[in-house]
């Protein structure tokens, strides 16, 4: 008896587990292109390792990404514990990225489960323009998913539910579906965070998936950034936010202005004064110039007989005198003496 059960256990180990994760079967892609792909796993598991591999055979597969290594250029991982969902992403797809494993790393078994890639050169055959929507609750979103070979049968959450008919629900929130030609659109209403999560445009072999993230408006009380606005009002917020930008350019510009202005009529004004300083010192110096001359005079009298007997004669009085000016040159504001005699 106890050969079946250790044999069982070491079948099990070699080509894992299946039953404790749950994602995609195959996925329409175009070469070059980008594709995320979510794993949803059991509680249990959330503590554990997440890794995608990549081959057939999972006993052969390598190993590209793990949740606690970043060391891969095409392949990334991300684990979300609140939700128990890891994201696998694969960049730059090429014809060989066709077989991958969604893992848990655990001791004695690792769980897995595998899904593949369909790349093609042309248009895929069943993908949507965004894989990543954003909006509010008690918002809506609408995804339009387009196919080219085989029709949509269905709109499914990840672990969840499907609505397959023109109208449903999907945990509370209304889903109304329109099929015209080749374009399969979903319109989801009246969102709460708990709409929050993966979801799946489904078709007979093929699934696309979509994440969509929806804020609590309560907690979210700053402006929203673009890409966490639903698309149907991105345009218009971008509008408004390039007006204000341009009003803002403006005002900046015309303060910009208004200082140049106000400096330089300040080094104006004291350019002024200095100068005037200047004068004023000029002509405090030209004003304090001052000439003085000093003047001697000899009046040699003759005796009086002599005058009396002149002055009734001629009347003339004789004075002799006699000047001598001395100038010397001085610097500006000096005192020139000069004698008189």
């Amino acid at each position: 008896m106890m050969f079946p059960v250790v044999l069982h256990l070491m079948l099990a180990g070699l080509l894992g587990v299946h039953c404790n994760i749950i994602t995609v079967t195959e996925v329409s892609v175009q070469t070059g292109s980008s594709i995320s792909i979510p794993c949803l796993y059991t509680e249990r598991y959330r503590n554990s390792i997440k890794y995608l591999c990549k081959g057939k055979q999972w006993i052969s597969c390598i190993k590209v990404a793990e949740t606690t290594q970043n060391r891969w250029q095409r392949f990334s991982i991300s684990d979300d514990t609140q939700l128990n969902i890891f994201t696998v992403t694969i960049n730059n797809l090429t014809s060989e990225d066709k077989h991958f494993w969604c893992a848990v790393d655990r001791f004695i078994q690792d769980i897995k489960q595998h899904f593949t890639l369909s790349v093609t050169s042309g248009t895929p055959s069943l993908y949507v323009n965004h894989q990543e929507i954003t909006t509010f609750e008690r918002g809506s979103v609408t995804i339009t998913c387009r196919y080219t070979d085989q029709n949509v049968t269905g709109w499914c959450r990840l672990g969840g539910s499907c609505v397959r008919d023109d109208s449903g629900s999907l945990d509370g929130t209304t889903v109304k579906i329109t099929r015209v030609s080749d374009v399969y659109e979903v319109t989801m209403t009246n969102l709460t965070t708990e709409n929050s999560g993966w979801y799946w445009c489904a078709s007979t072999d093929l699934q696309i998936p979509v994440h969509i993230i929806v804020h609590n408006l309560r907690s979210t009380m700053t402006v929203p950034t673009l890409s966490s606005i639903p698309a149907d009002i991105t345009g218009a917020f971008e509008d408004v936010t390039s007006g204000k930008s341009s009003v803002k350019m403006i005002l900046i510009t015309i303060l910009i202005v208004l200082l140049f202005i106000f400096l330089a009529a300040l080094l104006g004004w004291r350019m002024i004064k200095q100068r005037k300083n200047k004068l004023d010192v000029r002509d405090i110096h030209k004003s304090s110039q001052t000439v003085v001359f000093y003047a001697t005079v000899d009046h040699n009298q003759r005796p009086q007989a002599q005058i009396k007997d002149q002055t009734l004669t001629e009347d003339v009085t004789y004075t002799t005198i006699q000047i001598n000016l001395t100038q010397t040159t001085s610097p500006e504001g000096a005192v020139i003496y000069n004698t008189l005699q």
